[in-house]
């Protein structure tokens, strides 16, 4: 038997007030008491099944307005596509609180207790960011940035914390003590990090404000190239120069005048930007280093965006003799090989990262410690929504996870560098065209993340399970 629509009001509400974390509103504050008052709503379901549906109702609220930035990209051509974004809007958000379900179902019945949501929410999470290639965006710990506890992700990452914050939360629903509020009212504290020092390389970032609707425009293309040649060659020369995603409309394979023109209006400097290429019958989306000593280097996407890059299965239909949605059909990107390092005179070893790629903490790690992560991207697709702000803060947790300065650029921007504490200490103005230059903040020494920190996670999951253990043995079940 379903619950009734008035059981289901708390965890939903709970779940939306969850949201107010994230960007844009970004509240720290109300992260961990919402997180308790969730829990608490979930565990006193009377059964498993109504505790799934609540979990369902607690993860709709939370996903439908953090993820509501999902209709953007249908509104670009609104005339072809905008009938699809209320079908966005509610899908994604309902499949993601679909996992919380799943999930929290199967923990209630094994053990019907605030450890088991606890647990239940725990494995959801780690399920949510790594299967069917994963999709860890609206972690709640996204909002712990600029507060006391922002150091945390440099020990366990974005995962870890995450999975730290529902167990803090787990015990406050469970055990009202002074000490357990005072811990929920940490994130309300600020935290403002030391300067990091920075090197003798000097980077430019350069902003078109390209919007989606104009970008492939013939007219509006040319201007937006000519503002970023421009700019570039604005003295003094920088020893890199980063444009962003798709920088230039052309296919890689016909736009050899374009980017002889670059080179040699940029003769001491290297310029990094994106643009597509096709090779043995496959497209990819790369990254072009034109470096000062006159070699070139590309890197193609790895990890690239289900369905809005590649068809999931569409290799193995195309095995079956059905066409249309592999890459060797030319329906979708072919991936590349995946993270690599590219060598910059005067700057060092940098890691490519072209925008889906920044959300995923794998993707920022290599075997080469490198000088800084070079992030491209074209957040122009979600317009002034709070998608490209959820998507910066991502970037900026990268870099403290690695302590990696952080090079990012993006049509309409967020673009800035930040550095391996997480301090934006440069940037462009959203939504506006222009540049600016920086000197690059040095790699501070390994992070125990990047060394140990993929493994507190797990750590985390088996000290819940423990405790949802001897829950069962103290309850005599």
């Amino acid at each position: 038997m379903l619950p009734r629509l008035s059981g289901l009001a708390l965890p939903f509400g709970a779940g939306i007030v969850l949201s107010f974390g994230q960007e844009p509103f970004h509240w720290p504050v109300v992260v961990l008491p919402a997180l308790a008052i969730l829990i608490w709503a979930i565990a006193r379901a009377a059964d498993a099944r109504r505790g799934g549906a609540y979990a369902f109702a607690a993860g709709f609220g939370y996903f439908l307005p953090t993820l509501s930035w999902i209709i953007n990209p249908f509104l670009v051509e609104p005339e072809l596509y905008a009938w699809m974004a209320p079908f966005a809007a509610v899908l994604l958000p309902a499949g993601l609180a679909l996992i919380w379900a799943a999930f929290v179902w199967a923990a209630m019945k094994w053990s019907r207790s605030v450890a088991g949501v606890t647990l239940g929410l725990m494995a959801a999470e780690v399920f949510r960011a790594y299967a069917l290639t994963g999709f860890p965006w609206a972690q709640v710990s996204h909002a712990m940035l600029d507060t006391i506890t922002m150091p945390l992700f440099a020990v366990m990452g974005a995962m870890g914390l995450t999975l730290l914050m529902l167990g803090v939360a787990g015990v406050a629903a469970s055990r009202a003590r002074w000490w357990v509020l005072f811990i929920l009212a940490l994130p309300a504290v600020p935290y403002s990090p030391a300067a990091t020092e920075v090197t003798q390389s000097t980077v430019r970032l350069v902003q078109p404000n390209a919007s989606q609707a104009d970008k492939w425009v013939p007219e509006k293309a040319e201007e937006f190239y000519q503002r970023m040649l421009s700019a570039s060659m604005a003295m003094p020369a920088p020893d890199l120069i980063v444009w962003p995603e798709t920088a230039i409309p052309t296919l890689m394979n016909y736009a050899e005048y374009t980017l002889k023109e670059v080179s040699a209006a940029t003769p001491t400097s290297t310029v990094i930007l994106g643009l597509n290429r096709s090779a043995d019958g496959l497209y990819y989306n790369s990254m072009l280093a034109l470096k000062s000593d006159g070699t070139r280097s590309v890197y193609d996407k790895s990890h690239l965006v289900p369905f809005g890059e590649y068809i999931p299965g569409g290799e193995l239909a195309w095995k079956l003799g059905i066409r249309g949605f592999a890459a060797r059909d030319g329906a979708a990107y072919a991936a590349g090989p995946g993270p690599e390092v590219i060598d910059v005179p005067s700057v060092g070893p940098i890691l490519p990262l072209i925008c889906y790629e920044g959300i995923f903490p794998s993707m920022s790690a290599s075997g080469v410690r490198p000088a800084a992560l070079v992030l491209i991207t074209n957040d122009a697709w979600f317009g002034p929504s709070a998608g490209p702000k959820q998507h910066f803060a991502q970037a900026r947790i990268r870099a403290i996870e690695q302590g990696v300065a952080m090079v990012r650029v993006g049509n309409t921007g967020i673009s800035a560098v930040i550095d391996g504490r997480g301090t934006v200490v440069a940037d462009v103005p959203f939504q506006t065209d222009g540049y600016v230059d920086a000197a690059l903040p040095i790699a501070l020494p390994t992070t125990f993340y990047t060394q140990m920190g993929r493994f507190l996670g797990f750590i985390v999951i088996l000290t819940a399970l423990c405790a949802v253990i001897f829950s069962n043995r103290s309850n005599g079940r």
